[in-house]
């Protein structure tokens, strides 16, 4: 039996009139939930519940909530958001591993840690527009890159953060949808600067895209910097659901984009070699 048909069942069903919550099996072991929250940029609050003992529930947000302040210009390295970061975390009794925030809970707690977690990542989530100001806020890799495409092609044909509905119903964000003259392509930038978030949050958002019938040739992750700014598992873990390039070497991923699909989903530059995954 599935998560979402056994443990989760009750806890989901209780919560969808009123909150809209919604269960959907990754097929990893994983269930994801979506709680009918959304975050201060009306992005969704997910999440991602695992079994890992029976009667023992772990509950992450995938390293989603990291991911997206970071974009946004919040840095864990300054003590004031080093220290409201760790606040949020205490306030809502959550802790992070490996930069996800999770939680675990028995299946009697569940109801009341799942929407306690909830709650603490739509609190999080709002960090970056206390601490940043707009005004002051560092140009981010996905601000390049839209820069970069809005140099390429006009400005109506690039969008950022839109909702994406997929063929089985879910709703994603990526940062960027590109309208070339072939296709659309989302486009989910990576900072150099927190590989794991970036990671993360690109293999979660197109991993859902691959389940959700989105062809391949329209998923696009652009990295940071250049090849050898990443770990080469990393590079092809993301090239199994999307098409990977590479910020410095960006009239590679361009030629993608105008319809030159490469044999390689990772697009690296001549005299770089990225060995596949054992």
């Amino acid at each position: 039996m599935t998560l979402c048909e056994g443990v989760l069942r009750a806890v989901v069903v209780a919560a969808r009139d009123q909150d809209g919550w919604r269960c959907t099996e990754l097929g990893d072991g994983r269930a994801m939930v979506d709680t009918g929250r959304t975050t201060a940029d009306s992005e969704p609050v997910r999440l991602y519940v695992s079994e890992p003992l029976p009667g023992m529930l772990a509950i992450s947000d995938g390293g989603e909530t990291l991911a997206r302040l970071v974009d946004q210009g919040f840095d864990m390295e300054d003590q004031v958001h080093q220290m409201l970061w760790e606040d949020g975390l205490y306030a809502y009794r959550l802790t992070t591993v490996e930069n996800r925030i999770y939680a675990d809970t028995s299946l009697e707690r569940a109801p009341y840690t799942l929407r306690r977690m909830a709650d603490g990542l739509v609190a999080l989530n709002g960090m970056a527009v206390a601490v940043v100001p707009a005004t002051v806020r560092r140009e981010s890799l996905a601000d390049e890159v839209e820069g970069f495409l809005k140099s390429q092609y006009t400005s109506d044909r690039v969008q950022r953060s839109p909702n994406v509905r997929l063929l089985n119903g879910l709703t994603i964000k990526p940062a960027l949808r590109v309208i070339t003259a072939s296709r659309p392509v989302l486009v989910q930038p990576g900072a150099a600067t927190s590989p794991t978030q970036s990671y993360d949050h690109a293999h979660t958002l197109f991993s859902l895209a691959a389940r959700g019938g989105l062809p391949m040739d329209q998923r696009l992750v652009v990295l940071g910097g250049g090849v050898e700014s990443w770990n080469a598992i990393r590079i092809r873990l993301l090239a199994e659901v999307a098409f990977v390039g590479f910020w410095r070497h960006r009239e590679l991923f361009f030629d993608f984009l105008e319809g030159t699909i490469p044999d390689d989903a990772v697009m690296a530059p001549p005299g770089f070699d990225v060995p596949m995954v054992p």
